[in-house]
């Protein structure tokens, strides 16, 4: 099979199973396996790892749409200064839920 017939049965496949991330990654992942030596199992998980985030990151931009923010803002853009009584470290420690898996424990 030639390689155009291949690259045609990859994209009939990744859009029958709907995965957009395999199809918009998977010739740059595949030059890099041939070019570092990676092998079938690694490529695989590096597109699925591509999909996976894709997939992600698709649902993030829809429930940020669908909440119908003015602003995305972030803790990152966030000025402690303004409010000087706030302490920047806990709320950081809060951010990270770090106490959600310390009592699951």
């Amino acid at each position: 099979m030639s390689e155009i017939a291949l690259e045609g049965m990859i994209h009939m496949y990744c859009r029958e199973l709907r995965l957009p991330g395999v199809l918009e990654s998977y010739q740059e992942l595949a030059r890099d396996a041939l070019d570092n030596g990676i092998s079938p199992m690694r490529f695989l998980l590096s597109c699925l790892e591509h999909e996976s985030l894709n997939r992600k990151q698709r649902q993030l931009e829809s429930r940020m749409k669908a909440a119908k923010f003015p602003v995305v803002k972030t803790l990152d853009s966030f000025d402690f200064a303004l409010i000087p009584d706030l302490p920047k470290a806990k709320v950081l420690n809060l951010a990270e839920s770090g106490y959600v898996r310390t009592r699951s424990e």
